[in-house]
């Protein structure tokens, strides 16, 4: 029998309590020391799943955010050493069920569009927005660093899915709009902000993600926070099968969103993949947006797709 965590525990005592500060939920559920209720509670509010208030006799009590009850032991697990057992079958469709309730990610690419555009989006959208206040505001002072190591030029923005203009953008402009107009929330890694929501406005830099920049795994708690928020029921993420993309990527929990189906879709190693994997991944969005992609599909360079189950953070690899 798997045993219950502090966390679990803490979910269906709100549930049940609703609000209460971290010396009554130490008391009730008798966790010692009372730190570590504090610590849960804090590791909670960032994914989302609870929010940390002043109360009235100035201690702070802990919510449930809407959404994140009454089944709190199929939200929280702890990620599995084991592998997903299931495997994806040959000719098994890879599209969502509603690609409203869909995460899209993709990385961010070296080739950039000049100037300023049009945002018809909305010149406001932010994935902070979509993030509890203390996730949001870690993000905010993580993107400052980068920012001042690399210079970034904001004096002209952009959303983001049109400043980025790599090969996997150019073979998926058109499917990105389609996608976001179907209702697919699409988030981009990047190596200057961070997680970007795709219709985000930004300026200019020249820099490779690194994974260092970006602290305590905060882009991992990022993709978590922002399927919360929004009640996601699938990811499809798409990155190369080596880079530091997929290093963060695998290492997402997306169980801590009440997702099981997420898959990690990479392309087949093999030579000439500096073009041919971008290449794979943009043709790969728009087969998503036509609903032929599936796990025998292939790409005009012959590549097909890698497919690794990430429900649990690690999971196994099937090949169409």
């Amino acid at each position: 029998m798997k045993a219950v965590t502090h966390a679990e525990r803490i979910m269906e005592l709100l549930a049940r309590e609703h609000r209460l500060d971290d010396d009554a939920i130490a008391q009730a559920l008798s966790i010692k020391p009372r730190q570590t209720v504090n610590k849960v509670c804090r590791q909670l509010e960032e994914s989302g799943l609870l929010r940390r208030n002043r109360g009235p006799a100035g201690k702070t009590v802990n919510e449930l955010t809407v959404g994140a009850a009454p089944a709190p032991r199929a939200i929280i697990r702890r990620p599995s050493l084991r592998p997903e057992p299931a495997r994806i079958e040959p000719g098994q469709s890879l599209c969502p069920e509603y690609m409203s309730a869909t995460l899209i990610v993709i990385p961010c690419s070296g080739e950039k569009s000049q100037g300023s555009g049009e945002n018809p989006e909305g010149a406001t959208t932010t994935i902070l927005q979509s993030l509890p206040c203390a996730l949001k505001n870690e993000l905010a002072q993580a993107r400052q660093n980068a920012a001042a190591r690399i210079a970034i030029d904001e004096s002209t923005l952009m959303p983001a899915w049109r400043r980025y203009n790599g090969v996997l953008y150019q073979n998926a402009r058109g499917a990105i709009p389609d996608l976001m107009n179907e209702g697919a929330h699409i988030v981009i890694l990047s190596a200057g902000y961070g997680a970007l929501a795709a219709a985000e406005p930004i300026g200019t830099y020249n820099e490779r993600l690194k994974p260092s920049w970006w602290p305590d795994r905060i882009l991992e708690r990022v993709l978590v926070a922002y399927a919360c928020h929004h009640r996601l029921r699938s990811v499809r993420a798409f990155c190369a099968a080596t880079g530091p993309y997929q290093t963060i990527l695998r290492r997402v929990c997306w169980r801590d969103a009440a997702i099981d189906d997420a898959l990690l879709l990479t392309p087949w190693a093999r030579p000439g993949g500096l073009h041919n994997s971008p290449a794979t991944q943009g043709e790969a969005l728009a087969a998503l947006r036509d609903g032929v992609l599936n796990a025998s599909w292939k790409s005009s360079c012959s590549l097909g797709l890698d497919t690794h189950r990430c429900s649990y953070c690690r999971g196994v690899t099937g090949r169409g």
